[in-house]
Parts: C-alpha cells; structure tokens; sequence
C-alpha cells in the first residue's frame, strides 16, 4: 500500500526561524454539475512529486505509518530526504519521525523547516511531562518558537512568540477548527496579552492594547520585567494578523476582491457559539455588517454592504464536512441554483446576489 500521502506546508519568512509541524492546505478544481439545483466544487487530492515520493515512501514503510510528503517548501528548500537541503534524519524506537531542512546564507538568514511524526498518537506530545508545543497556566497558552526535537539542544526553545501563535490561529481555522482547544485557544493567547494576561495578574504584558513580539514563557518569563535592552519588541504588529484575519476572513467569511468588483460573504461560527457578528467592516471606500448564526440544523447569514463598488457579491455559510443543504431561502425564497463547494474547512452554501441587504438561510 502505498502510504506516502501529500501535505503542503505552509512555511515561510527569511531571517526567522520557523520550526514547527507540517500543516496541510488544500487546492481548487474545476466546478462538475451533481444535481439539478446545485454545483458542487471539490479539493483537488494533492499529489507527490514524482522526485520526492520515494524517501518518504520508504520512510512510511520503515515506520509501517502513513506520512506526510511536502508538495511545497519555501524557496529554495526542496523536500527531497536524503537531499542537500535535509539536516535532521530521526527515526526513534517508537517510530516517531522529525525530517529537517534547513537553509542558511552567512548575512542573509535562514529558512528551517521541521516535520513531526507520532504515529498511533491521538494527544499532543509532552515533553518529560511538559507541553511540548505551546505554554500552558501559569504562562501564556501560546505556540513555542520550537516544539520538542529542535532548537540547537534538541530540547525546544519554550519561547512563545506572537507571530508563530498568529500562524497556529489561522492554520487550525483553514481546516474549521474555531473551537476553544483549537484556534481559540491561539487567538486567546494573543488578545490576551495586550488586555489582562494572567501571568501579568490581569495586567496587560506591556501597554495595554499593545501585542508584544514575546508572550509570558516558560524560557523567557514576562517581558514587562525585562530590562530595557533585554526585553522582546512591545508592539509586535504583525502579530494581529492571528487575531484578525481568524475573526474576518474565517469566522465572518469576508472575502473582498474588489479590484474585479467581487465581494464573498461565507462565514463560519466557531464551535461553542451560536453567533458571531461584526459591523461597519472597512472594504474600499464603503463597509459591510455582517451576521451569522447557527441554531440546530439551521445556519442564518446576514449580510449589509454600503458603497463597497462590487458587481458581483455572493452570499453563504460554511457546514460542517460532510453536511449537505436540505433547502436554500434568500431574502424568504427558496433558491434551487446555489454552489456547494466541499473545501477543508467544510461544506460553503454559496449564491449569488448584489449589494445590500440580504439573508440567507441554510437549512441542513
């Protein structure tokens, strides 16, 4: 059996190390008609390359596991085991794995790259007891520079940044994990520390509103007790895109193209909620409300656009992965052409509308 699956890995950034977990993305694929009254749309499986498949095939039948064949590396690493770019080879007795790559240029960076193994394991790993991965009370519960196996010793560097913690927020919602031991517990992490940190007893870490570049670690502490010369940057802005793109983009489904005057309405509510709301959304020189709401077998979509220049709106709600639409009412009419596109989030009911005032509802 063939058990060398694909997995693209979203990786990135020069002159950072990055070291973390493969997770997986997937792609787009032409529309094919299912039934009369609806299109559905389906993630294309990933393949691997031809080049890689057979270090990581050889791989899965050393370990007798399934395991992950990156389609997709940062330039100008290459996923190939046993080419130039791999540093790191460990297979334990357990047949945990950790493949490295790694790229350096004296005065130009490094980009570094990890995946991580456990076959047969449904919990996250510890390490000697510990969180191997993200802080846990009386820290902040954010995501570690380095998890268990990396880091110069191989211990990890328990240094929970906000950057790493933004990527985890949005990594976990691309796949509709929104709930609170899933994305929330990311977005949390962050929001926490600029409006009552517990580790600062209910303080902010720095000044409040501000994301620091490092949160409360088990490796780092506090950084409002630093020294001046010693502490992490206070305002790490880049660090807002964990809370705000999770809360935009994948709760409220705000999709702007208006550069071809499209604009996407195809929000989510996060696991535990029965409502997520935003209002007076910047888009071009106009704004957006919007409304989404989950109750039983019924999803509600709310939506109100003011001046945002888009020809072409479309109006949804995201399912869960495997739930299909019984019925579709747009504005109190049934709508019997609607777009059912089956994506890693779940299932996006999709119809196309205009500006203005509308409401859908998803019955399932």
């Amino acid at each position: 059996m063939n058990r060398a699956f694909p997995w693209v890995l979203a990786a990135f950034l020069a002159l950072v190390l990055v070291s973390f977990a493969a997770i997986g993305c997937g792609g787009e694929s032409s529309a094919s008609a299912e039934a009369p009254h609806s299109t559905t749309t389906t993630a294309t499986e990933p393949t691997c390359p031809p080049a890689l498949a057979r270090g990581w095939q050889k791989l899965a039948d050393q370990i007798d596991a399934a395991v992950y064949c990156p389609s997709w590396l940062p330039d100008p690493l290459v996923g190939r085991i046993g080419g130039q770019w791999e540093g790191i080879h460990s297979v334990t007795k357990e047949d945990s794995y950790l493949i490295g790559f790694i790229w350096f240029q004296r005065d130009a960076g490094e980009v570094h790259v990890n995946l991580r193994g456990y076959p047969g394991e449904t919990k996250v790993p510890s390490c000697n007891g510990k969180p191997c991965f993200s802080g846990e009370r009386p820290f902040n519960r954010g995501l570690f520079h380095t998890g268990c196996g990396g880091g110069p010793t191989g211990a990890g560097e328990k240094s929970i940044f906000s950057l790493n913690t933004s990527i985890q927020s949005i990594g976990e919602g691309n796949y509709g994990r929104l709930g609170a031991e899933q994305q929330k517990r990311y977005t949390d992490a962050n929001v926490e520390t600029m409006f009552g940190e517990p580790a600062a007893n209910g303080e902010p870490d720095e000044q409040p509103g501000a994301m620091p570049e490092i949160l409360p670690s088990p490796d780092f502490g506090k950084n409002i007790d630093r020294c001046w010369t010693c502490r992490s940057m206070f305002m790490q802005a880049w660090g807002n895109y964990g809370t705000a793109w999770p809360v935009v983009h994948q709760w409220l489904g705000v999709r702007p193209d208006l550069g071809r005057g499209r604009l996407e309405f195809v929000p989510q509510v996060p696991q535990g909620q029965s409502s997520v709301r935003g209002e007076d959304i910047r888009l071009g020189y106009g704004s957006a409300d919007v409304l989404a709401s989950h109750t039983g077998s019924t999803y509600e979509t709310e939506i109100t656009t003011s001046w945002v220049g888009a020809r072409s709106v479309e109006i949804g709600h995201t399912l869960p992965r495997g739930i299909r639409p019984v019925s579709v009412v747009l504005d109190g009419r049934p709508v019997h052409h609607y777009e059912l596109r089956q994506t890693n989030r779940g299932n996006e009911v999709t119809v196309g509308t205009t500006a203005g005032h509308h409401t859908l509802f998803v019955t399932a």
